[in-house]
């Protein structure tokens, strides 16, 4: 498989070149970004006309469903696009695409793949889940911008005074391919390497507020040393933030690093880094086990540099949305058939800071480092946390814990007091 990506940032476009060999290709469906343009389609070296139907994949209608027949035996399919990212379409509509002189952000989703074997955002969730295979991505930028990928850098080469960043889909989700494309300000500092948007030197504050949050996250939930192998890539405000966690690159808004006070973003990307333990597949959609924990932490972590308390603001967020109409009360058990998984981010991290307040800061802290360490690579589900954090409290205290999640994770009960 190889894919090519040409980016002509003062053009506001981008154009696309995707060879897949005949292994790669699952079936006779691809996916094509809305804001994308079919220039070219070939089987074999001859010209194609795909037979194009829109198909709807649940809530994401950023993207056309192309179909084509693909003769018995052949080798390979070559399939050129092009066009404008407008910031509109796309799977996660909270981290906006965009291509401008400034700043260009595209997601794995939107790049050209042979996709799935039924028309639906999960059956696409599910292929993109799985190991890619033997392929190249080669990200061609004009001289003087930066590309901030996530996957290992193999090498950068200068070609007809422009620059391709070429990448190897081998050894990571080569499905999985974010980058970011601007004029990069680079600081190597020991906690990583940050690419920043403007010349402003916050590398200081950022070291500093890194070593004291990655210091107490060892000390209170097990240690982890990947501080100075993280590649930090700034973004514009309102693309959003995430952590590519297996290739170590984090995305974070630019004000994210101007102040201790608003650094909990970073923070958060990078608890994700280390401090999560793997969902059953059964219970990814409740994020519980991603990002109520990584909040929580975060809340911890965030009260440690700035001495301020951020359970107000957590309850203050939940109550607003609960106030709001868009959800109804439901058990966190329930979240991920409602499509609540976002309200782990707050209520979700309130359930184990109430925990915490239950058991005593120590012997939380106790549990969670052997709950992180003993699950690190095997998918847990909420009974089976509730189980083990039973189990590993005291005599005294198991049945008051097994009421406490009664309460919280198998019924409204516990949150009567954030309402």
């Amino acid at each position: 498989m190889e894919i090519r990506i040409k980016i002509e940032p003062n053009q506001w476009e981008l154009y696309g070149h995707c060879v897949y060999n005949a292994e790669d290709i699952a079936t006779s469906h691809f996916l094509l970004n809305r804001d994308f343009r079919i220039d070219s389609l070939k089987v074999d070296g001859c010209e194609v006309s795909p037979y194009i139907e829109k198909i709807e994949l649940d809530d994401s209608d950023g993207y056309i469903v192309h179909k084509i027949s693909l003769p018995a035996n052949f080798e390979n399919l070559q399939v050129d696009y092009s066009g404008m990212l407008t910031g509109k379409t796309g799977c996660n509509p909270y981290v906006r695409e965009r291509i401008t002189p400034e700043f260009t952000f595209i997601r794995w989703e939107t790049f050209c793949y042979p996709l799935f074997s039924e028309n639906t955002k999960q059956q696409l969730a599910e292929y993109l889940l799985k190991p890619g295979g033997e392929s190249q991505i080669v990200i061609d930028v004009p001289a003087g911008y930066d590309v901030v990928a996530s996957e290992k850098l193999t090498y950068v080469r200068d070609v007809n005074g422009r620059k391709q960043y070429v990448y190897s889909g081998t050894k990571y989700h080569s499905h999985f391919f974010n980058c970011s494309c601007a004029k990069y300000h680079k600081s190597t500092l020991p906690t990583g390497s940050f690419y920043l948007l403007n010349s402003n030197d916050a590398s200081t504050l950022i070291n500093e507020t890194m070593v004291k949050a990655h210091g107490f996250l060892n000390q209170h939930f097990g240690e982890r040393d990947i501080a100075s192998n993280i590649v930090y890539a700034a973004i514009p405000d309102g693309f959003g933030s995430f952590a590519c966690s297996e290739a170590g690159v984090v995305y974070v808004q630019q004000s994210t690093l101007k102040s201790i006070h608003a650094m909990n973003e970073i923070i958060h990307e990078f608890i994700h880094l280390g401090w999560n333990v793997p969902a059953d597949r059964s219970q990814q959609s409740i994020r519980f086990f991603d990002e109520a924990f990584t909040s929580y932490f975060e809340m911890r972590v965030m009260e440690y540099l700035t001495k301020e308390s951020r359970v107000p603001l957590y309850a203050s967020l939940w109550k607003d949305r609960i106030g709001s109409g868009s959800f109804k009360l439901v058990p966190i058990c329930e979240f991920g058939q409602r499509g609540y998984g976002d309200q782990s981010y707050t209520i979700g991290a309130l359930c184990l800071h109430e925990l915490c307040e239950l058991i005593g800061t120590a012997r939380f802290d106790e549990i969670t480092t052997t709950f992180l360490e003993k699950y690190k690579s095997v998918p847990v589900t909420l009974d089976v946390f509730c189980q083990e954090y039973a189990n590993l409290a005291d005599e005294v205290n198991k049945p008051v814990v097994e009421q406490f999640f009664e309460d919280w994770i198998y019924s409204c009960k516990g949150y009567a007091k954030y309402l």
